[in-house]
């Protein structure tokens, strides 16, 4: 997978991201333990999906590990978590990210059309709500938002580990917002996903209270512009290490929806006619038919041939 990188700095942050493939951008950003192979993984399937997909090198590295190494440097990256919140805290971050999307809709050989997607696992999955505010963010995807890593206190483990006023940007903002977690993760607990849906929600007239529904295994909860998912059991890393196949079917989709081309607008020639490539693929399978059966009622036509006795 052949990759490009950049250094962005703003408010006295630098961080190197590393960039992969072309097409729409989607900011991706790492678990705890760094780029694990599983999160490379996962970088390599969106850029296949057709999407340009940028990782931010957090640690300062972009070695990839294997989650057993992830694992024996756990109490590294704590103590690596603890100093990127300390010094100015999640908000800080976040002003990076958020200089980070405008150059990436800048940068000329992306298409930016419609946006940039962000999206943040474990200890950033609550840095990528501050995203939501800004206009040129597509879509923000939060799986199991997990920092501040405090879950025994009763008083952090609903906490965002945003300012006040960046969650009320946030909360004001359109942006649609999904958020992923394993149903009994003791990492990300109900209090931290009833705050986001206090929070984040948006205004649905049809469904006020919101509305729960079933897709497979999962419990998908929609209000208005967000969308929550439960997948059952007490794993971890949704979309990584602990990869629940339908969680990830389900956020390609939401991507797709919100990244890539619109579909057509209703009334149109297309949505009235269908898509023209299926057209034209029924068009030259229904030629390939007639071919078919005009060539058996019709005498084979002989190749005419010049003096040399040559076709």
């Amino acid at each position: 997978m052949s990759q490009r990188t950049r250094s962005v700095a703003h408010d006295g942050r630098r961080f190197e991201v590393v960039s992969y493939g072309e097409g729409p951008p989607v900011v991706l950003l790492h678990e705890l333990h760094g780029v694990s192979t599983a999160f490379h993984e996962l970088a390599c399937m969106l850029q296949l999906q057709g999407y340009s997909v940028h990782v931010p090198l957090l640690y300062g590295d972009s070695e990839v590990r294997s989650t057993l190494g992830g694992a024996v440097k756990a109490w590294s990256c704590l103590r690596r978590e603890m100093a990127l919140f300390s010094a100015g805290g999640p908000d800080k971050l976040t002003n990076w990210l958020n200089a980070l999307i405008a150059e990436l809709v800048a940068d000329p050989e992306l298409d930016a059309s419609r946006g940039v997607a962000v999206i943040g696992m474990c200890m950033t999955g609550g840095i990528v709500l501050g995203t939501l505010a800004n206009e040129s963010t597509a879509t923000v995807i939060s799986s199991q938002p997990s920092s501040p890593m405090r879950p025994w206190s009763p008083t952090t483990s609903a906490d965002l580990g945003l300012s006040d006023e960046t969650l009320e940007a946030a909360e004001e903002s359109d942006t649609p917002l999904l958020c992923l977690r394993y149903r009994n993760d003791p990492l990300c607990g109900d209090g931290r996903f009833d705050h986001i849906r206090t929070r984040l929600k948006s205004t649905d007239e049809e469904h006020p209270l919101g509305e729960w529904q079933r897709r497979g295994h999962l419990r998908v909860f929609t209000h208005g512009r967000l969308t929550t998912v439960e997948v059952p059991g007490s794993r971890h890393s949704v979309l990584t290490s602990d990869r629940d196949p339908e969680a990830l079917a389900l956020t390609v989709e939401w991507l797709a929806k919100h990244l890539l081309d619109p579909g057509p607008e209703p009334g149109s020639d297309v949505a009235r006619w269908g898509n023209p490539l299926l057209l034209g693929a029924a068009a030259a399978l229904a030629g390939w038919a007639v071919g078919r059966w005009l060539g058996a009622r019709t005498p084979p036509v002989r190749p005419s041939r010049t003096d040399d006795g040559n076709a």
